[in-house]
């Protein structure tokens, strides 16, 4: 018998979660689902994908990872050690004018993460139609 670790039940607990709110409540779409273990270094990642329904050009990705030192230290018990996950939130959109747009991004995030470090990456085509 197996005996689940800190990242096992929080990844039965998310992927429940969003599940439910696709295929029961139908607010959001699951798009997309990754579950990797990296064994050269013992390391789990789970991602799902999903946007609103209908409001495909808006999407969020729901990062789980644990590495081997969370592993090592939930196990042995391992005094002073703080053993858990990390629990990454990513949205994706297109922008037209990111000089307006990632002040009120930034601002939202805030309010909705309040105390939680929130990073804004710009990507763009250069030489695309717009520059």
């Amino acid at each position: 018998m197996f005996d689940p670790t800190i990242y096992d039940n929080l990844k039965v607990g998310f992927e429940n979660a969003l599940y439910d709110l696709d295929n029961l409540d139908e607010i959001i779409q699951v798009t997309g689902r990754k579950d990797i273990f990296e064994m050269a270094a013992m390391s789990r990642e789970l991602v799902l994908q999903c946007c609103l329904r209908g409001r495909p050009q808006v999407t969020a990705e729901v990062i789980l990872k644990s590495s081997l030192s969370d592993l090592a230290a939930e196990i042995l018990e391992t005094p002073d050690s703080r053993p858990g996950c990390r629990l990454q939130l990513r949205y994706e959109l297109l922008v037209q004018d990111p000089g307006a747009s990632c002040p009120a991004i930034r601002s939202i995030l805030d309010e909705g993460w309040p105390g939680q470090r929130v990073e804004l990456e710009v990507h763009y085509t250069y030489g695309g139609s717009d520059g």
